[in-house]
């Protein structure tokens, strides 16, 4: 599918009320040192609503947008080096675009990387936090493209920032945002870079897999041992996906490391706030042999979820915990063989309603990593979508193998 479209206006929207002085610093929290620079993308697709034309939609979406900015200041500002934001009330770019396409064409789509360079704003600034694009479709539909810096937030914040901004678009209420993650993970006093960063590919490929609500529950089936607990649907997921791949590509290693990402806004103790923004992901990470059945993998899983506790949480305010959790991401991102799994199965993506009607369909993009698997509701909610990114050789390899996902039924 070649979709033709083209920018017709770019403008800087800024805050509708300026940051206060006190509050012009943003302080990066730990895990906002250590967390991958890159974008993180996510496209809205809206069907068309003939009660509201292209210059509406655009002057609700922007005027929204400057009021939004003002509740999450920092990501009108700019990044400072590896330490924080200086939340000058830059603003953020808002491009405009027309496409020569239907919404059906696109709804549709497996490979999401054919739709990048059509539905996402076009920024090469990487000390900014925050790019909106704005396509409008042939049909009268509406994507809404979305680029928002890792550096400053995970993907629970990306939805609480979405939501928000939709919520005053339609004039509903706003809950507030808490803004302090530096409060429980300090940053550390040393010039740190990502370890994980050389993980970033610039050549993966990627494929949308939707798995219905009956191959997951058969995929549960197989993996419930002897009785045992029966495993989530995305415990499932996971353990066929890897399973899978090493059937298909094989281990280059003598072992694995799997992990998977984990909130650590339950965790804790108390519990954070449901609006906490920033990042506040830790992976849990296990090694996995090439013998492993998706059994021996779901187990070890849970095994290693045990140490993220509450405990845990509170010693991420310590120097030596910070320093161990960084050598462990060192040794993840060394490692010959690695698989990162990340969910954001059972939240609310699909509630942005700027005030034409909720998406129809919701696409992730994830970042350029290979051999990395995001986890998404399908707007019905019985079925999860799979975004599986790798290098192009090891896809041809398995995508065969999880098309015949059918045949568990």
């Amino acid at each position: 599918m070649e979709i033709e479209s083209r920018v017709i206006s770019i403008e800087t929207i800024t805050p509708s009320s300026s940051t206060p002085k006190s509050l012009q610093k943003y302080q990066f929290s730990f895990f906002d040192q250590i967390a991958i620079p890159s974008l993180v993308h996510v496209v809205y697709l809206y069907p068309s609503n003939p009660k509201i034309s292209n210059s509406e939609k655009s002057k609700q979406l922007k005027k929204s947008l400057s009021e939004v900015l003002t509740i999450y200041y920092p990501l009108a500002g700019r990044i400072g080096g590896n330490l924080y934001v200086d939340c000058n009330d830059a603003g953020i770019p808002f491009s405009e675009a027309e496409a020569d396409c239907d919404l059906s064409e696109v709804i549709t789509t497996r490979n999401p990387i054919n739709l990048k360079k059509k539905f996402l704003p076009l920024t090469t600034d990487n000390d900014l936090c925050l790019a909106v694009q704005a396509t409008y479709l042939r049909c009268g539909g509406l994507a809404v493209g979305i680029s928002i810096t890792h550096k400053i937030a995970d993907g629970i914040s990306i939805i609480l920032f979405v939501n928000t901004w939709s919520a005053l678009a339609r004039d509903a209420p706003a809950s507030l945002v808490k803004l302090d993650s530096a409060t429980y993970a300090p940053p550390l006093d040393i010039i740190l870079e990502s370890p994980c960063a050389r993980l970033l590919d610039e050549e993966v490929t990627a494929s949308n897999l939707l798995f219905s609500a009956p191959e997951i529950a058969a995929l549960q089936e197989r993996y419930t041992a002897g009785g045992g607990r029966r495993p989530s649907r995305v415990e499932a997921l996971t353990a066929f996906i890897w399973t899978s791949y090493v059937s298909a590509v094989g281990i280059r290693g003598h072992t694995c490391i799997v992990s998977n990402a984990v909130s650590l806004r339950s965790r804790a103790d108390p519990p954070l706030s449901a609006h906490q923004f920033g990042n506040f992901v830790v992976p849990s990470t296990v090694e996995a042999v090439p013998g492993d059945s998706g059994v021996q993998l779901i187990r070890k899983m849970r095994e290693a979820l045990k140490a993220v506790d509450a405990e845990f949480v509170a010693g991420l305010k310590k120097r030596e915990m910070q320093l161990e959790v960084l050598s462990s991401e060192a040794s993840r991102a060394a490692a010959v063989d690695t698989f990162f799994f990340s969910s954001l199965c059972r939240f609310p993506y699909y509630e942005a309603d700027y005030g034409w009607g909720t998406p129809d369909r919701v696409i992730r993009f994830g970042m350029a990593v290979k051999n990395a698997v995001y986890f998404m509701d399908t707007k019905s909610g019985g079925g999860i979508e799979a975004l599986i990114k790798m290098t192009k050789p090891d896809m041809d390899k398995l995508e065969p193998l999880l098309m015949l996902k059918s045949e568990l039924l």
